[in-house]
Formats: C-alpha cells, structure tokens, sequence
C-alpha cells in the first residue's frame, strides 16, 4: 500500500496517549480543536515542538512524531499553506480522526525531543544551526571527540539537563566551527551557513554570559 510520510509536534500530554495506544492512534481532539493538522515535514513540526511546545507547556518538552498514513485516505484531503511554503499541512476534522488513526501504517515514532528553557542568547536561527551541528557530531560525521559526541546525543534527546553542560556543548560546537582548521570548511557545507554566521553566533553566546 502506498502511504504519505506525516509529522506531528507534540507535548508530554498527547505523547503519553499515543504511548497508551500502543503507538498506533492519535488521541481524540478537545471540544475546542475542531482540526487535527499532521504536517508534511520534519523541519515545521520541529519548529512548532521547539518554539510552542518546548516554551509554552508546563514541562517545557515537545516532541516530533513520525507516521505513514495511506495515500489513498489522504487523497481526500487538501494540503494546506499557512505561511512559508514549508508550513505545510493536512487538515482532518476532528470527527473524522479516527479514520486517519485506521490509516496509520505501522506505528507512530518519536524522532526528536525539544527541551525548552535557556537558549544562552542565541535567537531560533542560530539554535537551530547549533542543532544542526549537533546532530552531525551526535552521528558520529562531524566530530571525533567521544565527549562531544555523546554530550550531542544526549542534547538532541532531551537528556543533556544541566544548563551549564548546555552551554559548554553549544559552545564547543561553535569553536568547532569557528576556529578548528579540520572543521570550520564543514560547517558551511553540513548547515548552508557561511563561517560568519558561526562567528555571530559564538560572539552572541559569550557576550550572554560575559
């Protein structure tokens, strides 16, 4: 069967339903959503999970999540534009979401986790581009240190708590990027951002916390 890749941010709350339904549905909508909206990339529902979620719920955590939904149930439904043309997404009403749920094959998967709080200054752009360096360390193609490496891993899953250890891999990342002579010609490549940007982004985190 062909199916279409969906993206969905979302908080504690819902993850822990779609946990309890054995990763297989999407929980019913409050009175007040009449619209499921399931996205049609990764890098918006990132965006929502690490701007609204991680920021705005209490736990300050947001999470995207993964499904393949059959391409001929979503043939039904117009894919919408909400902003950019990468905003994205499919608009299901909420009496009709368990049909959606009937259409997930496989099972729902988390593939990234925000943790919100203290960005040490940057602003969305620049964190994302640390995030991006850090995924390429985390993956082993970007880095050699075990340190940077693991501390990497554990940033991208929410699991690099302390702020002080956030802020020492953000940092080192950048250094990577802005003074190591084996690293500063991959960043423009692994991110499309030139070296200056890096420079900004250093020069902003340091004066922060001067």
């Amino acid at each position: 069967m062909s199916t279409v890749t969906l993206y969905r941010p979302v908080g504690s709350a819902e993850l822990k339903l779609i946990e309890a339904s054995g990763w297989k549905a999407f929980p019913p909508r409050l009175p007040e959503q009449p619209i499921f909206y399931p996205v049609t990339n990764q890098a918006y529902a990132a965006q929502i999970a690490r701007d609204w979620n991680a920021v705005h719920n209490d736990d300050k955590r947001g999470y995207v999540t993964r499904s393949d939904v059959s391409a001929e149930f979503l043939a039904g439904y117009d894919r919408k534009v909400v902003g950019g043309r990468e905003h994205e997404e499919y608009w299901i009403p909420a009496e009709e979401l368990s049909l959606f749920n009937a259409a997930i094959e496989g099972q729902i998967e988390v593939i990234e986790t925000f943790v919100g709080g203290e960005r040490f200054g940057l602003d969305g752009e620049q964190y994302e581009y640390v995030r991006q360096l850090a995924n390429a360390a985390g993956n082993g193609a970007w880095s050699n240190d075990a340190s940077v490496v693991t501390a990497s891993r554990d940033f991208l899953n929410g699991e690099l708590l302390d702020p002080s250890e956030q802020r020492r891999l953000l940092t080192d990342l950048l250094r990577l990027a802005v003074e190591d002579p084996s690293h500063e010609w991959e960043a423009p490549i692994l991110t499309g951002q030139p070296t200056s940007f890096a420079v900004a982004a250093l020069k902003k985190i340091n004066e922060t916390h001067a």
